[in-house]
């Protein structure tokens, strides 16, 4: 409900912009509720009980009604209901371990009315875990990339496979990840076996010195142990998910981004090459323009680069870009339970 409340403005007024979108996924959400809404709800309650609840405050913080709430955090599981994928939920990530030197970088793409929308979020939750998290307004925390005082970072990308099932939504693991504990716990969180929909998570532990690259669908899950560079688009590219059926249409956004960063890696001969300053150059990246990793409006495209993260663990230093991060507009944060 602060939540809500602190950032009502912005929630309602994206809301507003995409009143449109937010309509027709909520008449057809309550055109099956039976289908579509009810079992999401059922086993959220289930199995995250207070994740329901906070997004029932958020709604009333924000003073917009629940439905609508829970149609936006539910559009991942309702476009593929829908037989279709979001056009502008296209990040880019990448990930770096060498020796003790652990990086995650990550470019926030989304729809272009999100602009002026983002938030900043930094909150304690009731299980003690102090979270940072860059936050779409009126959505669980967690979709953007997010650090705890666990030490843990999460980033984590769309991938629009074609499956799915009645099972807790995506965006519901996301925001669970946030509190886990330690690494393993965060990879069991994304693994969840009532998971509804497929998702990829870069998952960082500054504490263990460990990434992983965890790649799902509704019935599959691959996790690899990131040694050197990985990077990462909007399709499955560990071998064993690759066979996964996904929306071909959306592939085809994703893999200009993904040729792009794995030729950007490829000009390494040594991981230790790589620092924030070679980082930021990828993220910064117009190769394959308009469909590049670095995304700015165009008419062509629904979408476009909100923000972007780059997250340094062995020196628990967190950077963020607001917009593209070519503009440079950049600012140092504390991590959470480090401030001071």
């Amino acid at each position: 409900r602060k939540i809500g409340a602190r950032f009502q403005d912005r929630i309602q007024r994206s809301h507003a912009a995409r009143q449109e979108w937010v309509d027709k996924l909520r008449s057809f959400m309550n055109a099956d509720r039976a289908r579509r809404r009810d079992p999401f709800v059922e086993l959220l309650r289930e199995h995250f009980p207070h994740l329901l609840e906070e997004l029932e405050g958020l709604a009333e913080g924000a003073g917009i009604d629940f439905e609508r709430v829970l149609a936006v955090n539910l559009n991942p599981e309702l476009s593929a209901l829908m037989k279709m994928a979001p056009p502008e939920e296209d990040c880019t990530g990448v990930a770096v371990r060498s020796g003790d030197r652990l990086f995650v970088g990550h470019n926030e793409d989304g729809n272009c009315s999100y602009l002026d929308f983002m938030c900043l979020l930094v909150v304690d939750w009731p299980s003690g875990v102090r979270s940072w998290c860059y936050c779409y307004p009126g959505y669980w925390p967690g979709n953007g990339p997010s650090v705890s005082s666990h030490g843990l970072c999460q980033a984590v990308n769309y991938i629009g496979a074609r499956a799915v099932k009645q099972g807790v939504p995506r965006y519901a693991l996301d925001r669970a990840i946030m509190e886990a504990r330690d690494l393993e716990e965060a990879a069991a969180l994304a693994a969840h076996p009532a998971r509804a929909y497929s998702q990829h998570h870069f998952l960082m532990s500054a504490e263990e010195g460990r990434i992983l690259s965890v790649e799902t669908s509704p019935d599959q899950v691959s996790r690899l142990e990131v040694q050197g560079i990985f990077v990462h688009a909007n399709h499955y590219v560990h071998e064993r998910m690759k066979e996964v059926p996904q929306f071909s249409g959306y592939q085809g956004s994703s893999r200009p981004r993904q040729q792009a960063a794995e030729q950007w890696a490829r000009g390494f001969k040594d991981p230790a090459e790589v620092g924030e300053a070679e980082l930021l150059a990828l993220l910064s990246s117009h190769q394959n323009f308009p469909l590049s990793i670095c995304r700015h409006p165009a008419p062509e495209l629904a979408g476009c680069t909100l923000g972007a993260v780059l997250v340094n663990g062995r020196e628990r230093k967190l950077s963020f870009f607001e917009g593209p991060p070519c503009q440079g507009r950049r600012r140092e944060l504390a991590w959470p339970g480090r401030e001071g």
